[in-house]
């Protein structure tokens, strides 16, 4: 599969399980390494909060967002290559009580109509609209 193959199908669907974040303390997921690197940048990441802490997300170093406790979020549409979980809580996360799960989606038909022309002519095809 090359890079290009990539965009068009997508990526397996990687799930995380972020154990033990001391109160103050972060733990940051750098994609451009390991079995992650093939696929970046992802484009969708859900993340599952089953404790009673309220958490933040931290993507590509600049883009915040609060992560509720007991609930199940997602980001969608926002490339990145890295992120960060953030306990600053007041109380550290013990056991297996966050799960992150990300992808880089495959094309549809929204995204196939967001690129450029050229690109549009390559993928029509591919999908199945046109021969």
């Amino acid at each position: 599969m090359t890079r290009k193959d990539v965009d068009i199908i997508g990526s397996p669907v990687y799930q995380i399980t972020i154990d033990d974040i001391p109160d103050g303390e972060f733990r940051d997921y750098d994609l451009d390494t390991g079995v992650y690197k093939k696929y970046v940048p992802y484009d969708y990441i859900e993340i599952y909060n089953k404790s009673n802490l309220d958490l933040k997300l931290l993507i590509n170093d600049v883009h915040q967002f609060p992560i509720p406790s007991n609930v199940v979020m997602s980001k969608t549409d926002l490339p990145f290559r890295r992120f960060r979980i953030i306990n600053d809580s007041g109380s550290a996360l013990t056991g297996s009580d966050l799960y992150v799960t990300i992808q880089h989606t495959p094309i549809n038909a929204d995204k196939a109509a967001r690129k450029p022309e050229s690109m549009f002519r390559k993928i029509l095809p591919f999908i199945g609209f046109l021969r």
